[in-house]
């Protein structure tokens, strides 16, 4: 019974310590998890002559990321990289774009020095028929600028605190039964 309870206490030591340690002590430039680091935009589609907030991630820290959209390459702007490689920029669409599918194209540096690319698509539409701009996906409905992330997101924090109320429902009951064993040997 003591090497159950050591094995629960030690499973959620390691549920608690992992779920955040992981995002909080990654290198500087290095998404985490390493899949999701793509770039992203606040909306998919966009009237002409609209904005929208471009993201991106992975670039060498404090770099020049230059922001283009495709088709017939149009320079939107450069900005550069923070401390962490992220990216985050409102960038408005000439009001002479075509309707129909673009490419928004960030280009910069990885943090070893290669060249790192980052492409997502956009529905350019007729000026006045866009969607109202979203949240970028990701930063929990704030605007860029606002608050970090933790590292710690809501599906993480329910699975472990489910996992810690399961430990301590677990826990609690085995000590109740131990007792009850010891009073009728007594």
């Amino acid at each position: 019974m003591g090497i159950l309870i050591v094995f629960l206490i030690s499973a959620l030591g390691a549920a608690l310590g992992a779920a955040p340690s992981a995002q909080a002590h990654r290198p500087p430039g290095i998404a985490y998890p390493p899949s999701s680091c793509a770039a992203r935009v606040s909306t998919a589609l966009v009237p002409q002559g609209g904005s929208l907030t471009v993201l991106g991630c992975g670039f060498a820290p404090q770099s020049p990321v230059s922001i283009d959209v495709l088709s017939s390459v149009v320079h939107l702007t450069t900005v550069r990289a923070d401390r962490n490689g992220d990216v985050v920029a409102e960038v408005t669409l000439p009001k002479a774009i075509e309707e129909g599918p673009h490419t928004i194209r960030l280009t910069g540096e990885n943090p070893d020095g290669t060249e790192r690319v980052q492409k997502v698509g956009i529905e350019v539409c007729e000026d006045g028929h866009g969607a109202p701009p979203s949240p970028p996906a990701g930063t929990g409905g704030h605007e860029a600028g606002g608050l970090a992330g933790t590292g710690l997101s809501g599906t993480t924090f329910t699975v472990v605190a489910a996992g810690l109320l399961l430990s301590v429902g677990s826990l609690t009951l085995l000590l109740v039964r131990s007792r009850r064993r010891r009073a009728r040997a007594s």
